[in-house]
Order: structure tokens, then C-alpha cells, then sequence
């Protein structure tokens, strides 16, 4: 890699930046994609610096801005697969609290990603998948609590269950991309 990775290319000698370039080109798709989104990462960065130092510092000792676009595949894929078994095995065995608890857990989370669009007040990359989702996770919670499956109480304790689960699977989700992150 060249020494001036870290500069714009614009501001590096145009040999360096042919070599850059070339380099850039034969990468792998997922590292394409992530070069686009840089840019719009780095201001998130500085934003998060300014705004929030501690959280900013947390995120950073361990290299969460580091992560590749490939490696965020990763760790969205170990989510839906999660999430996908517990579906299916809800439906297998009938037992519909696990289901509920996950996708009481998801829906959070996509409560989550709204307030993060919030606070930074511009794009943010899951925002419109979250903005399509959350609508059908209204219904749906709707209609299982018409279907009479959980009583209130019982959904409250199992939505609980579901946020406890939801970060604990998150948690080896980033275990899972930081290994991935340092073989890529």
C-alpha cells in the first residue's frame, strides 16, 4: 500500500495516484463499496468526535470505524441467520414467545437505527431499510396481539427477553466481524 493512503487523491503526486488507483480497481467488490461510503464515514467520525468524545472513543479503541463494507455483510448475515432459526424453529416447535422475542428484539433495534438518524440529522446506510421494516413491525405486533398467542404481561417479559438476546447476539456479531476484519 502506498504511503499516502490516508490523503485524497488530488493531493498525492500522479504517479502515486495511477498506483492508487490501479490498486482500488483490483480490490474486491466489497472494499469498492466501502471506499465510496469513506468519505461520508469520516464525517460521521469527526461528527461523533465533537458530539459524543466518549462514545466516539469507544467505537474506536476498537476499530468499528476500521470495519469494511464486507465486513458489515458479515455481521448482518450472522444476524439473519440468527434470526432466520429462531423463526424457524418458532414455527416448528410452536413455541411462538422465541419468535416474538426476537422479533421484538429487531424492532428495537430498528428503533435504534432511527435515533441514529436523528442524532446525526443526514443519510445514514440502514436508515431505509429501517424506514421500509418498521411498518410491518406494527402490524405484525398488532396481529399477534389480536392472535391472543402471549398475554400483555407475557410479551413485555418476552420483548425483555428478546432486547437481553438481541444484544448478546450483537455483541457476537461484532466477535464474528472483527475476526473476519483482521483476515481480510
Amino acid at each position: 500500500m502506498p504511503a499516502d493512503k490516508g490523503k485524497p487523491l488530488a493531493l498525492t503526486d500522479g504517479k502515486a495516484s495511477k498506483q492508487r488507483s490501479k490498486t482500488k480497481n483490483q480490490t474486491n467488490y466489497g472494499k469498492q463499496t466501502f471506499s465510496l461510503h469513506a468519505h461520508r464515514a469520516q464525517g460521521n467520525h469527526r461528527s461523533d468526535k465533537r458530539r459524543f468524545p466518549k462514545f466516539e472513543q469507544f467505537l474506536a479503541h476498537r476499530g468499528h470505524f476500521d470495519y469494511s463494507t464486507a465486513t458489515f455483510a458479515i455481521g448482518t448475515a450472522h444476524e439473519f441467520l440468527l434470526i432466520s432459526a429462531i423463526s424457524f424453529c418458532s414455527v416448528w416447535l410452536g413455541a411462538y414467545q422465541w419468535w416474538f422475542a426476537a422479533f421484538a428484539g429487531y424492532s428495537i433495534h430498528l428503533i435504534v437505527h432511527l435515533a441514529q438518524w436523528a442524532i446525526y440529522r443526514k443519510y445514514i446506510p440502514v436508515i431505509i431499510t429501517t424506514i421500509l421494516t418498521l411498518p410491518y413491525c406494527v402490524y405484525a405486533f398488532v396481529e399477534f396481539a389480536k392472535a391472543s398467542i402471549l398475554s400483555p404481561l407475557q410479551m413485555l417479559l418476552w420483548a425483555v427477553i428478546g432486547i437481553v438476546l438481541t444484544v448478546l447476539s450483537l455483541l457476537s456479531a461484532f466477535f464474528v466481524m472483527s475476526k473476519f476484519q483482521n483476515i481480510e
